[in-house]
């Protein structure tokens, strides 16, 4: 590699067979350059380069067959579908481009369920002080590109949204809410009563739960 050029490694997604990652290249003046590759498990030190961009550039999921990913531009943002076996790459959502104001962009932060992709938008506030507009919750079918709204949320949900293969967890401040993965349809879970901070993972959830000692961690399966 040349000496004007600086390579590390940004956000990175692995699946059962296969790993994704954002490569940051400095060139020459400083300009950086974010390149989106992946590899196979099996052999990590062979990668192919998926696209780049100026902008940003981001994995989202990936397997052997699929990697979605998504692209910012200066107009809208937009979700990827690229078939690995094939290399047909195509654009199943668009969105506004992020606020750059907050930690993470609006599709940056989207969720990967299965053959659905979710994500939050919200407008942006008129001013610092509340009351702030609510967030909606957005869902995109990855093979046919149909698009739905899921649910509005306060604006204190946004960014805290985790998927596992039953459920799907939006953390806002104290309490959360969780939908069924497959029907997109809110879930109530009243015993046990969900605690703080509560997460979807592999087929159940975990939360905190506040004793007078400090907390526990509370991991909740479905018996059937």
């Amino acid at each position: 590699m040349a000496e004007d050029h600086a390579v590390r490694a940004e956000r990175s997604r692995s699946g059962p067979d296969a790993i994704a990652w954002t490569q940051l290249i400095e060139g020459p003046r400083g300009a950086i350059t974010g390149e989106l590759r992946v590899a196979s498990l099996a052999d990590p030190g062979r990668s192919t380069q998926i696209g780049a961009s100026d902008e940003w550039i981001a994995p989202l999921a990936v397997d052997a067959r699929r990697l979605v990913y998504v692209i910012g531009g200066k107009v809208d943002d937009e979700l990827r579908v690229r078939d690995l076996v094939t290399g047909a790459d195509r654009i199943v959502a668009t969105g506004p481009v992020g606020d750059s104001s907050r930690p993470h962009a609006w599709l940056t932060t989207a969720t990967v369920v299965g053959d659905r992709a979710l994500w939050q938008e919200q407008d942006r506030p008129a001013s610092k002080q509340p009351p702030h507009p609510d967030a909606t919750i957005h869902a995109v079918d990855l093979r046919s590109g149909d698009r739905s709204r899921v649910a509005t949320v306060p604006w204190e949900c946004h960014w805290h949204m985790t998927a596992g293969t039953r459920y799907v967890a939006v953390i806002c401040g104290l309490t959360s809410r969780i939908y069924d993965a497959r029907t997109l349809q809110p879930f109530v879970l009243t015993s046990p009563a969900p605690g703080v901070g509560v997460q979807a993972s592999d087929d159940g959830l975990i939360w905190f739960e506040k004793t007078p000692t400090g907390r526990n961690v509370v991991v909740y399966r479905p018996r059937t």
